[in-house]
């Protein structure tokens, strides 16, 4: 299922010279919202750039302290140790 199907929009930047021929609808949609209003308007329109409070700076503090590398060998490895740093994290911080 892609995103269409899902009925998500994809908020990616087009290039400043970009033009309408992709086999993207919305990547023309994005490029000609562009053109027509510039960058600020189309930014703020689509809140583009926007970030969750304080999430950078959380995940910024676990890779330091962890590291940014994952030593579990299967899927389920990587998700319970990356769980585990963040548990670990909030712990230290309580």
């Amino acid at each position: 299922m892609d995103l269409e199907q899902k009925r998500i929009r994809p908020i990616i930047k087009p290039p400043k010279n970009a033009v309408e021929d992709s086999d993207s609808t919305w990547s023309n949609i994005n490029v000609k919202f562009l053109d027509q209003y510039g960058y600020q308007k189309w930014a703020s329109n689509l809140r583009y750039g926007l970030r969750w409070t304080a999430t950078e700076g959380i995940y910024s503090a676990i890779k330091r302290m962890f590291g940014e590398q994952l030593h579990g060998k299967t899927e389920t490895g990587m998700i319970q140790e990356v769980k585990m740093k963040f548990w670990t994290y909030k712990k230290m911080k309580q």
